[in-house]
């Protein structure tokens, strides 16, 4: 109880941090000056009642007001002027230091050592310049008053240079000792404070800071996953525009395959039912043919993440038929050698844009090679190794530069020309293969030579998934 309400006397009421310490450290001097005077006070009194007449010190009343000054400060202090109170605090050290001064000469140990203690405070209650003035102001007093003594113009009373020293002048000089360590201890106590609370700021906002990096970092992956799903889909859209010409092309042949088995079922019905039979029979293998194009087609403009017990071969198969058109446009075969029927669970339409990505580029390999080149083919492997699928796409094209190799799964990264690609096909087949497939892609090529790209990953089974 006693010590906290001791802090509530001293306790600043400042906002401001710098304003905190200051504050602080002006109540403790106050409150300090206030007993010290007070104590001076009564023990001047009693000695000055010893002595009688003898005595030659300082008048008791000069010491009451001193206590009144310092009572008056602590109050203006409190209502939130410790500014004021800081000023009027030092001019109040500093007038009754510079007059015993004057009185009992410039070289009096206990005013010199009050001149080291209002120096030291002006530094600590109000900043740095002011301790600098004061301390050009002091010097310069002390030595005009040491040059009027030195000059005789005025007479100092220095009857205590031939007195002995005294217990009372060693207790002066060590009070004064303690207040100037008090000052330095309370300044030094208020800063390691600040300092402190500081570093815990510091520590605090680096927190802060680093969490919000990893933040940004987390939205900054988030929005890049977003806006390559939407270019990938925008890719997709683009690459079936390519195709367009093409898959109509292709559509045409089923189409007057099931018209010629209709027109033919229709004429032939006077040759018996088992022709008019046979003639359905190719007609429903067409329309087949045309809703399994169809399917493969949708396959590669649709958004659709949904993971299904699938046939890969089935898949390559489906891509090979749809990328013929464009293969024939360029003169270049597709060739689907050791197609192992293999089965898998995961995203079909991701696998499908996979091997399609992978096909459509083998077949622009030939697109700036003479058309008389003598092994224009692509060539599509898929087999079984253990637990793991392989799949590879090769050509004998232009092939891949050694700088750009390094490069080609960058996304926008192209060696096409703008109207021909965009930078997305390779980038996104190598997310879906590492993703979705937890597998890897290789690519080996030679400029002039052509390319293999060579994909694998884990088979899953239904039961790994349950």
């Amino acid at each position: 109880m006693g010590a906290q309400f001791l802090y509530s006397l001293i306790k600043p009421r400042s906002m401001n941090e710098d304003d905190k310490r200051r504050e602080f450290i002006i109540n403790v001097l106050l409150l300090g000056s206030l007993f010290i005077s007070l104590a001076a006070l009564i023990n001047l009194v009693i000695y000055k009642s010893l002595l009688g007449s003898a005595y030659r010190g300082l008048s008791p009343f000069f010491l009451f007001i001193i206590f009144l000054v310092f009572l008056s400060l602590y109050t203006i202090s409190r209502k939130g002027h410790y500014l004021t109170s800081s000023y009027i605090f030092l001019f109040v050290w500093y007038i009754p230091t510079v007059y015993v001064a004057y009185l009992w000469g410039a070289d009096l140990p206990a005013s010199l050592l009050f001149f080291v203690l209002i120096i030291v405070m002006s530094g600590i209650l109000i900043n740095t310049r002011l301790a600098f003035f004061v301390t050009v102001g002091t010097s310069l007093v002390v030595v005009f008053i040491a040059e009027l003594h030195i000059k005789g113009v005025i007479k100092p009373n220095l009857y205590w240079r031939n007195e002995l020293l005294r217990m009372s002048d060693m207790t002066v000089y060590v009070i004064t000792f303690f207040i100037i360590m008090t000052v330095s201890w309370l300044s030094n106590r208020e800063i390691e404070k600040s300092l402190q609370r500081a570093r815990r700021s510091e520590a605090d906002l680096k927190k802060e800071r680093d969490n919000l990096e990893l933040t940004i970092e987390e939205r900054t992956k988030e929005l890049k996953k977003v806006q390559m799903e939407k270019i990938s889909q925008l890719y997709r859209f683009a690459e079936f525009g390519k195709l367009s010409s093409g898959l109509f092309h292709d559509l045409v042949n089923p189409l007057t395959a099931v018209t010629l088995s209709l027109e033919q079922a229709r004429l032939g019905e006077s040759n018996g039912v088992d022709a008019a039979k046979l003639h359905l029979k190719k007609a429903v293998q067409s329309t087949k043919k045309i809703e399994n194009f169809i399917m493969t087609v949708r396959k590669q403009v649709q958004k659709q993440e949904t993971s299904t017990y699938f046939s890969l071969t089935e898949e390559v198969i489906q891509s090979a038929q749809m990328f013929s058109y464009k293969a024939r446009k360029l003169n270049v075969k597709l060739c689907l050698s050791r197609l192992k029927k293999v089965k898998t669970f995961g995203d079909q339409i991701k696998f499908s844009q996979v091997i399609s990505n992978l096909i459509s580029n083998s077949i622009d390999s030939y697109e700036n090679i003479d058309g008389n080149h003598r092994d224009r083919r692509v060539e599509i492997r898929l087999w079984k190794e253990g637990d793991n699928v392989f799949l590879s796409v090769e050509d004998w094209g232009s092939g891949i530069s050694e700088d750009d190799l390094t490069r080609i799964f960058e996304p926008f990264f192209t060696t096409k020309v703008f109207e021909k690609g965009t930078g997305i096909g390779l980038s996104s087949t190598k997310d879906i293969i590492e993703v979705e497939f937890r597998g890897g892609i290789d690519v080996n090529s030679k400029l002039g030579k052509g390319t293999k790209f060579k994909v694998w990953f884990p088979l899953r089974s239904l039961k790994d998934n349950i």
